[in-house]
């Protein structure tokens, strides 16, 4: 990697954390006796732990009574926003240990021949100016300080409810030829409310990172799925995979879905069909996709298939979903393409589509249908009548029994109970994913490092218990309740999932 190419990370704190608390109160004193006599000198120092705060230091100054400089201390902790069981402005032990400064250090201090002589302590500052920002601050710094700002802002506003004062922010940027070119990640940790779970703190602050950062900056941080691959989720062109490859990953995947790129793919394709002599009107005969990636019960962005639904419009090409693990119900709807709000030529079903019997076929629009001539398309075991027989009973069923109505409903309390324990094993447990009655757990560790030895542990103690989980083999385990599950049943499957963890971990 070139020089000029670097990722640059900063990191700010909010004004609750407690070295800042401590710079806070620190500066008030300062300020109280430079505001008497500006030719006073301060050296304090302060400590904060539970519900306590420490002032040590010397002075030499005005004379200023301890209850006025612990009553401003108070103050200070009371604008900060602190009013809870461990660190309150209203109780928390305030002692001031001030005491005049010693001769010695007044003398190394004092100017001399009317020359200025600096402070008696030094200090190694790093920063520097420059173009990045208006501001004239490095990029990830002024980010990492203007979210925890706005954030601070809307706290004492009541606006942002449930977040408290602690809160630390990090920015790591990709520059090339020494300018940033992107955000690659983004890292909010924050004190917060105990009715407040890891998804609902996630929806609360990601606003204030758009608010933020620019959009020609922002994109998802990379995705680590295994060892040797990554996944850029929000890759532009392109140039932080370069990067990437250049330092050595061989196995990378991008993915964008900003308008401006969608155009220069589309721009990307003519180009090639042009090279190939192709006309994508008269050669590209359709698209087809997974209604969503199985292993993880990946669903992609709603925007994504949007734009493919109107690349493929624009050329004339059908647009085929795969509805083999999607369809029927699974996800909350009749078939799963539909939580993407476009409409689909091809549906390619199985699996679902009788619940029992081997039964696969193919949906689509009366227009394409209506194409062939009749009979003309067919295959060896094709309309076997047993198979259809419960290929229809099985629509019929899930029609009157309303069981996509309950692949919805108990879909939100299995998705919730799941949460709950991915926040009791969030070292382990990384994130839930997936729609209705589908759902993967996926399980790494705090540097991304599949556990799929943990994972392989989880489901034979699920199935000692008489739960039947689906590993992937990768770091995911599926779950896929029958869809005429009751509530107790799927409340008692998921307590045998979240003992069979406890378990699984403890054991490591």
């Amino acid at each position: 990697m070139q020089k000029n190419n670097f990722l640059f990370t900063s990191e700010s704190v909010s004004e609750g954390h407690p070295d800042k608390v401590c710079d806070r109160i620190s500066d008030m004193v300062v300020d109280s006796y430079l505001s008497k006599d500006p030719f006073s000198r301060v050296a304090c120092e302060t400590l904060t732990t539970t519900n306590k705060v420490v002032l040590a230091g010397e002075v030499r100054g005005p004379k200023i009574n301890k209850e006025e400089i612990i009553s401003k201390v108070r103050e200070c902790i009371k604008d900060i926003g602190y009013d809870q069981k461990g660190f309150s402005w209203k109780s928390a032990d305030v002692q001031t240990f001030l005491h005049e400064q010693s001769s010695d250090i007044a003398m190394g201090v004092d100017a001399k021949d009317n020359k200025d002589e600096g402070a008696g302590d030094q200090g190694i500052m790093f920063g520097y100016a420059c173009t990045e920002t208006e501001e004239l601050m490095p990029a990830p710094i002024h980010f990492s300080h203007k979210i925890l700002r706005l954030m601070a802002e809307d706290r004492k506003n009541n606006i942002l409810k449930g977040i408290e004062p602690d809160s630390k922010s990090q920015v790591t940027m990709l520059y090339e030829n020494d300018r940033p070119i992107k955000v690659t990640s983004v890292v909010i940790s924050t004190q917060h409310s105990k009715d407040l779970n890891q998804d609902k703190v996630r929806e609360i602050i990601i606003p204030y990172i758009k608010k933020t950062i620019p959009q020609n900056y922002l994109i998802d941080s990379f995705i680590k799925i295994d060892d040797t691959t990554i996944i850029d989720y929000g890759c532009g062109k392109g140039r932080a995979l370069i990067v990437l490859y250049k330092l050595g990953f061989n196995s990378l995947i991008g993915i964008e879905l900003s308008s401006y790129v969608m155009e220069s793919c589309k721009k990307n394709l003519q180009k090639l069909l042009s090279e190939k002599q192709l006309d994508a009107e008269h050669d590209i005969c359709g698209v087809m996709m997974e209604t969503f990636q199985g292993w993880g019960a990946v669903f992609y962005p709603n925007e994504f298939v949007q734009e493919v639904r109107k690349f493929t419009t624009e050329c004339g090409a059908l647009l085929a979903f795969d509805e083999m693990q999607a369809g029927f119900g699974r996800t909350g709807k009749l078939f799963g393409y539909q939580h993407y709000g476009v409409e689909a030529d091809l549906l390619c079903c199985g699996k679902g589509a009788s619940s029992s019997l081997p039964l696969a076929l193919v949906l689509g629009s009366r227009e394409v249908m209506d194409l062939p001539e009749v009979g003309s398309m067919s295959s060896t075991h094709s309309a076997n009548p047993m198979a259809c027989v419960a290929g229809k009973a099985n629509l019929e069923a899930l029609l009157k029994d309303s069981l996509i109505e309950n692949s919805r409903i108990l879909g939100h309390l299995l998705h919730e109970r799941l949460n709950q324990i991915q926040n009791k094993f969030s070292e382990h447990l990384a994130y839930i994913q997936g729609r209705g009655l589908l759902a993967a757990a996926i399980f790494m560790d705090s540097n991304g490092k599949p556990l799929s030895s943990l994972c392989d542990r989880i489901s034979e103690l699920c199935l000692q218990q008489g739960l039947l989980v689906v590993h992937t083999g990768r770091e995911s385990i599926k779950f896929g309740p029958p869809l005429m599950i009751d509530e107790e049943a799927l409340l008692e499957g998921l307590d045998v999932f979240e003992n069979a963890v406890e378990i699984a971990i403890g054991e490591e």
